[in-house]
């Protein structure tokens, strides 16, 4: 009979996690479809920066290269180093999507769903490493992967670097605290260092962000950590599998920070903090255009704070994580001084408002607690279907509002509003563009070699003073031809 109850039981546990999975695979092909009916990407901030990072992950790929260092096949073949300073190792899945299907504007889609789709399975582990719960885990995962300032990554920046790392962010947290308050010790290594790696392989400033908020909640918790000595050691560990896992990368990126004076990204944008007062608006409008929280979770800051009052305390894990969630939601605003630090190096970060990855992560599971806690059990999935309703309406809204502005042929100087699609996708990519009208940034151009950033990206040659053109599609040609003294 035991034996019985224990198979039946195994059979409704695997039943509820492919409903689970099949679930997150509704929400993520939904969270595509909008647009991939429409067969055209949506106008973006660094839309064509991030297509050319496509484009060379995908030629690079055919060429039998996972990773590239320098410009290969974008950025009109330079040799720019980007790849040394920003990550690809996430755009290996759309290669390989668009070595599959070859289109490339249907493969970005498709990139974008499956990263949805990751991003619903790992807050889903992730939290329920940490609760023990599957509702409340459930909650977060909706909460957390159709926030908008998420959805703001993908259609209104496509900061496909970004909005990759974002995913790993909750693998990386849960890790830290089963070394801190687990038995488990050693799966939380496993978590925190292999989720710092994967973060790491898709945003190097997320990584820098996580470890400082990693190590800040390491301080702020000695006091309350179960077996500081032990947990420490496997701290250690995760250090050294982080290590190990992101070498490849980490290596050649310090010996070039050491080795090269690079052009750092724009910094112009430092000072454009949002204010607290507009990202509350633009939080209950639930739009996508402007970065934001969203309705539920900005009414769960606001509100929240009544709980910490309450004469019956509630649990201090609870409380943590709504106080370092509201504190992260402050720094994020023109509430904490940045313009005072425009002229240091944390001017970098370029948007600070890029802490509100971290200040999502913990109003969405302190949402969660309070929601599947609460004694009106339909909550939870009212909760669940406004979420998913109101991340429809944002992205049809984003829909609409790019394809105002979209154009069928536009002129060479405003590529930014082409409607792109597999028709035309060639025709905007650099390696088919010349110089004048092709969209290129300068960003890790050595700085010496920017006051001829002209003549490489024109592939002027100087030998002994003497200019010599060389076409990109005949550079070899031109070399051996002319046999240049």
């Amino acid at each position: 009979m035991n034996l019985s109850k224990r198979k039946i039981e195994t059979e409704r546990c695997i039943l509820n996690n492919i409903l689970i999975l099949f679930s997150f695979f509704v929400a993520s092909y939904l969270y595509m479809y909008i647009f991939l009916k429409g067969g055209y990407s949506t106008i973006a901030s660094d839309r064509f920066f991030h297509i050319e990072r496509f484009e060379e992950a995908y030629r690079n790929l055919k060429t039998g290269h996972v990773f590239s260092m320098i410009s290969t096949f974008s950025s009109l073949r330079v040799g720019q180093a980007i790849g040394t300073y920003y990550p690809s190792g996430n755009l290996i899945v759309y290669a390989i999507i668009r070595s599959i299907i070859h289109k490339p504007v249907t493969s970005i889609f498709i990139f974008f769903m499956i990263g949805r789709f990751i991003g619903f399975v790992v807050s889903y582990y992730s939290c329920k490493c940490v609760t023990k719960r599957k509702d409340i885990s459930y909650v977060f995962s909706i909460l957390y992967t159709l926030c908008p300032y998420m959805m703001h990554n993908d259609y209104k920046r496509y900061d496909v670097g970004e909005s990759w790392a974002s995913i790993f962010i909750p693998m990386a947290f849960s890790g830290l605290y089963i070394v801190l308050f687990r038995k488990e010790r050693f799966k939380g290594s496993l978590l925190l260092g292999l989720g710092m790696a994967l973060i790491t392989y898709s945003h190097i400033l997320s990584t820098v962000f996580a470890i400082i908020i990693l190590m800040i909640i390491y301080v702020t918790t000695l006091n309350i950590q179960n077996d500081r000595i032990n947990s420490f050691k496997f701290l250690a560990v995760s250090v050294f599998i982080y290590i190990i896992s992101t070498a490849g990368f980490i290596i050649p990126f310090i010996k070039s920070m050491l080795t090269n004076e690079v052009q750092n990204p724009q910094t112009e944008y430092f000072n454009l903090s949002i204010e607290m007062s507009s990202l509350v608006s633009e939080s209950l409008k639930n739009c996508i255009d402007i970065p934001n929280v969203g309705f539920i979770l900005i009414i769960t800051a606001l509100i929240g704070l009544f709980s910490l009052y309450k004469r019956d305390k509630r649990d201090i894990f609870e409380r943590y994580i709504y106080v370092c969630g509201v504190l992260l939601l402050i720094f994020s605003t023109s509430l904490f001084p940045w313009g005072e630090l425009s002229n240091t190096a944390v001017s970098i970060i370029q948007f600070p408002w890029r802490i509100l990855t971290f200040a999502i992560m913990f109003l969405s599971l302190y949402a969660s607690m309070i929601i599947c806690n609460a004694d009106f059990k339909a909550l939870k999935y009212i909760v669940i279907l406004l979420t998913v309703l109101f991340s429809i309406s944002a992205i049809s809204q984003r829909r609409d509002n790019s394809l105002v502005k979209s154009k069928e042929d536009p002129a060479p100087s405003e590529l930014w509003f082409m409607k792109l699609n597999n028709d035309n996708y060639s025709k905007a990519i650099s390696i088919n563009r010349d110089t004048d009208s092709a969209v290129l940034v300068r960003d890790y151009l050595p700085k010496r070699s920017i006051p001829k950033a002209n003549d490489i990206y024109n592939h002027n040659a100087y030998v002994n003073g003497k200019r010599y053109g060389v076409g990109r599609r005949t550079l070899n040609l031109v070399i051996r031809k002319k046999r240049l003294p």
